[in-house]
């Protein structure tokens, strides 16, 4: 999926429905409180044992088990902090944070983390998947949206906006056939597909009016007479 879906409250949510998820990770945003990148938060190792993180000089940052609520956080508003008393005496400080003398180093741990690292993992494991997704997925939008300039409906309420979305899409289909068969063979399979229904439709409506009819001979033939002209009027239709 995109990474505008990376967020942990839907990949948990996916998780905890059997759902494997594959979606891309987005560039990781780094806090001008962080001088140094060798401080950055991915330097620092959480212990799923303790519940608590390693700094890179050794020292240990604990969490009183509060959840916070953070506003405009999108995806992980739901955090426990952590942090160390030894912050005030490091000597690599400076380094670390530039938050005010009393504060220290924060760290702050999404509640949906370990599903998140899970989605993570996988990413990096099956990167040929996540290309085939691309391939797959990106590849639509680029056309519609950006060489055929759809990049917004023009009606209001779902069902209309799905019906939009919907005639759009199903012109891509048809022109991606084309590209990929050419005219003639799409016709040669249209008409094999639509002679196929057309006798299924007969065999059914058969079966279906001798039940209130009767088997009489002369409703079974005008059936058959009706049926092969429409048969030929298919056939007609796509050999224009």
């Amino acid at each position: 999926m995109d990474k505008g879906y990376h967020d942990g409250e839907t990949i948990d949510e996916c998780s905890r429905h059997g759902l494997t998820t594959l979606i891309a990770i987005p560039a990781t945003a780094r806090s001008g409180d962080i001088p140094t990148a060798e401080y950055y938060n991915d330097k620092f190792t959480y212990d799923k044992k303790t519940d608590s993180y390693q700094c890179p000089t050794g020292q240990t940052l604990t969490t009183n088990g509060n959840i916070y609520n953070i506003r405009g956080s999108k995806g992980h508003p739901m955090v426990k902090q952590y942090k160390t008393g030894a912050c005030k005496a490091c000597a690599n400080r400076s380094k670390c944070t530039s938050s005010a003398r009393g504060q220290g180093r924060l760290i702050q741990r999404s509640v949906y983390q370990e599903s998140v690292d899970i989605n993570n993992q996988r990413v990096r494991q099956e990167k040929e998947k996540y290309r085939r997704r691309q391939e797959m997925s990106e590849h639509p939008f680029g056309v519609v949206k950006r060489q055929w300039g759809y990049d917004h409906v023009l009606v209001k309420g779902i069902s209309k906006v799905d019906a939009e979305a919907n005639l759009i899409f199903l012109c891509y289909n048809l022109r991606r056939v084309i590209n990929i068969l050419g005219i003639n063979e799409l016709v040669k399979r249209l008409q094999k597909i639509s002679l196929f229904f057309a006798k299924q439709a007969q065999k059914t409506f058969l079966i279906w009016i001798s039940k209130f009819m009767g088997p009489e001979i002369e409703i079974e033939n005008w059936i058959v007479i009706k049926s092969c002209k429409y048969l030929k009027s298919l056939n007609l239709i796509f050999n224009y």
